[in-house]
């Protein structure tokens, strides 16, 4: 009995009509036309040159340009703000503030441990193991 397949026609009969067509198209096959083949060769000698010229545009901006783009940021410009503030403090404080700093910096505030952590945060993560 011959075996079927899920269209329930037998699988093993053959096909002649069909056969005949595969054969026909073997024995001449399809030629482009020099029209097709000269078109493809110019879309892709186009694209070789769209390509070439996209390669000598350079894909990432230069340090500059970076830096640049990066200042227009407003996390960044309030970051520069507080620095320059905080040179500004540090190198010429003002008269309120002047007081609190010597008293801070010469250690006669409280004692000279005054500001000593005896225990930073980092001994304390190892005491904790």
């Amino acid at each position: 009995m011959p075996k079927r397949d899920d269209r329930d026609s037998p699988v093993d009969a053959p096909d002649t009509e069909l056969d005949a067509w595969f054969a026909a198209a073997r024995a001449a096959p399809p030629e482009p036309t020099s029209d097709l083949m000269a078109r493809i060769a110019g879309d892709a000698f186009a694209e070789q040159d769209r390509r070439a010229e996209q390669a000598l545009v350079p894909s990432r901006p230069g340090l500059v340009a970076r830096w640049v783009s990066a200042l227009r940021r407003a996390e960044v410009a309030g970051l520069v703000a507080a620095t320059v503030a905080g040179l500004w403090l540090g190198i010429a404080p003002p008269d309120s503030v002047a007081g609190v700093v010597d008293t801070v910096w010469s250690g006669s505030a409280a004692g000279d441990t005054a500001f000593v952590d005896p225990l930073s945060a980092y001994d304390l993560a190892l005491l904790e193991e």
